[in-house]
């Protein structure tokens, strides 16, 4: 019969070890955003959104405004990237006051419910979605 001690042990060991695995594909991924080369507002849409029906200053408006709740320099930000992701960058956690300012962003934006919502994954996405379902600005 395993004494206590070493149950206890093993425990702690697999928690430190599941710990230092998840800091290093964090340190991964965050170094491969930090690599990429960063673009300006002209890039952006010249690289990324030169053959779409969207006004260009409102994927910029947009572009700028998710970036800075995904707390990422815009430059670094690509349309293909998972949203979610961002949030496993900082923190374990997706629980967080993050993700409600990004669902209350998207709520006052839009008229749109919550289960077209939930189908967003890339920031393309979302800068489509929004675009597409803006609020009439009064």
């Amino acid at each position: 019969m395993p004494q206590p001690i070493f149950i206890i042990l093993l425990m702690v060991i697999s928690v430190v070890v599941s710990e230092l695995i998840l800091f290093f594909e964090r340190k991964k991924r965050r170094s491969g955003i930090e690599r990429r080369p960063s673009l300006n507002d002209e890039q952006i849409l010249k690289d990324f959104y030169y053959d779409s029906n969207l006004p260009p200053e409102l994927v910029i408006h947009y572009w700028h405004s998710i970036a800075r709740l995904l707390k990422v320099d815009a430059g670094k930000l690509r349309p293909y990237d998972k949203i979610y992701e961002f949030w496993k960058l900082k923190q374990v956690n997706f629980h967080s006051y993050d993700v409600e300012e990004l669902e209350t962003f998207m709520i006052t934006e839009t008229n749109e419910n919550q289960e077209e919502e939930n189908k967003i994954s890339t920031v393309d996405e979302m800068i489509h979605f929004i675009i597409k379902n803006r609020r009439a600005k009064k």
